[in-house]
C-alpha cells in the first residue's frame, strides 16, 4: 500500500468511524424509555456530545478543504493547522459525562468523591494544558494520556461494580459490561495506537496513516460494543 492509497482509506475510516459513533445516540433514543435513571441519562449526553463533535469535525475539515481561502485569516490568527484544537473539547466531555455516568452508578462514597476528585482534576488540567502547557495547536501527548487513563480508571470502575454487586449474572446480559469494554477499548487500545502514531510513526507517512486506520477500526468496535450494551438495557432497574 503506497501512501496515496493510505492516505485514501484513512479518510474513508474516519468517515465510516463517524457515521458509525451514531449508532448508540440512536439506539438510545429508540430505547429513550429505558433511559430514565441517571446513569443512562449521563451515557446519553456522552453519546449525544461525542456525535455531534464528530459531526462538527468533519463538516470543519470538509469546509476548510473547499473554503479555505475564506478562513485563513481566522485559522492563521490562532495558528490552527490541524483539528488537534478541538481534542480538549473531548477530553472535558469525557471527563464530565464518563465521570458523571460512573459517579451515579457506584454507591460507596468514597468511591464517588474519588470519581468526582480525579474527573474535576482532569478538567482543570485539560484547561491549564490547553493554553499554557501543550496548547491546543499541536497533539497533546500528555493531554491525551492523561484522558485515556481517565478512561481505563471509569471502566475499570464499573468492572469494579459488576463484579461486586453483580456476581451471579452473565456478563454478556449486564448492559454495564459492554459499556465498561467499550470505554477500555477506546481508552487502551485505540489510546495506545495513537499515541504510538504521533511519536513513532509520525515521520513514516505510509505506516502512520495505516496505524490510524487501525485505531479507526478501534474506535468503530467501541462503538458496537456500546451499541450492544444499549440492546441489553430494559425499563426496569440497572
Amino acid at each position: 500500500m503506497n501512501r496515496i492509497d493510505a492516505q485514501t482509506l484513512l479518510v474513508l475510516m474516519g468517515k465510516i468511524a463517524t457515521y458509525v459513533s451514531f449508532l448508540p445516540l440512536i439506539f438510545s433514543l429508540i430505547k429513550i424509555q429505558a433511559f430514565r435513571s441517571k446513569p443512562y441519562i449521563y451515557l446519553s449526553l456522552y453519546f449525544a456530545t461525542g456525535a455531534l463533535l464528530n459531526w462538527s469535525v468533519s463538516v470543519f475539515v470538509e469546509y476548510s478543504g473547499k473554503h479555505y481561502e475564506e478562513i485563513a485569516h481566522i485559522l492563521t490568527k490562532y495558528e490552527i493547522d490541524d483539528t488537534f484544537f478541538v481534542d480538549p473539547v473531548y477530553f472535558i466531555r469525557n471527563f464530565i459525562f464518563m465521570g458523571l455516568y460512573a459517579y451515579a452508578l457506584v454507591e460507596k462514597k468514597s468511591l464517588k468523591d474519588t470519581i468526582l476528585i480525579i474527573s474535576a482534576t482532569g478538567i482543570l488540567f485539560t484547561v491549564l494544558n490547553s493554553f499554557w502547557g501543550e496548547t491546543y495547536k499541536v497533539y497533546q501527548a500528555i493531554g491525551s494520556s492523561v484522558d485515556n487513563a481517565f478512561k481505563i480508571f471509569i471502566g475499570g470502575i464499573i468492572y469494579y461494580w459488576i463484579f461486586s454487586k453483580l456476581p451471579a449474572k452473565k456478563l454478556w446480559k449486564i448492559p454495564h459490561y459492554w459499556f465498561a469494554s467499550a470505554i477500555i477499548t477506546i481508552g487502551a487500545f485505540a489510546g495506545l495506537i495513537d499515541f504510538l502514531s504521533n511519536y513513532m510513526f509520525k515521520e513514516v507517512s505510509t505506516v502512520f496513516y495505516i496505524v490510524h486506520i487501525i485505531k479507526n477500526c478501534f474506535m468503530i468496535l467501541a462503538f458496537i460494543l456500546f451499541t450492544i450494551g444499549i440492546y441489553f438495557v430494559r425499563i426496569k432497574g440497572k
